[in-house]
């Protein structure tokens, strides 16, 4: 039986440039989370968290978003925090505007597609311990 995953927060790092104010912001169909523009959403982000890349200081390809959910998974990090520009560079500035102007919003189901994207603990951490004993 697979543990139950570790409680993290996920935060947005803004665009660094300076950007105009929002021209749309999702309508309460959109906010009520079960139409097709959530779930478009919701797999765009699924996608951008499993194939995002970067190089490393050693000049290597890694996948920084599973990465990081590898730490939260293993209990070595708490926090998730994706940047706008990489959402920008992934998946377009559509999607990153949406993000930025529908922040509360987008955060709930950035979450959602980090869930959906989190790995089992590796090494030590894959032990059950005394958090996820009283989770039970």
């Amino acid at each position: 039986k697979r543990n139950s995953p570790p409680s993290y927060s996920v935060a947005l790092r803004p665009l660094p440039r300076q950007t105009p104010p929002c021209s749309h912001t999702m309508d309460a169909a959109d906010a009520a989370g079960g139409d097709d523009t959530y779930d478009q959403a919701r797999e765009e982000l699924k996608k951008f968290v499993q194939n995002f890349q970067e190089d490393d200081m050693n000049g290597q390809v890694t996948y920084k978003y599973l990465e990081h959910l590898q730490r939260v998974a293993d209990r070595q990090q708490k926090r998730v925090e994706v940047e706008l520009d990489d959402v920008a560079e992934h998946s377009g500035e559509a999607l990153s505007e949406a993000i930025r102007c529908n922040t509360q919003r987008y955060v709930e189901i950035l979450a959602d597609a980090l869930d959906d994207n989190m790995p089992d603990p590796s090494g030590a951490a894959a032990d059950e311990d005394i958090a996820d004993f009283l989770l039970r």
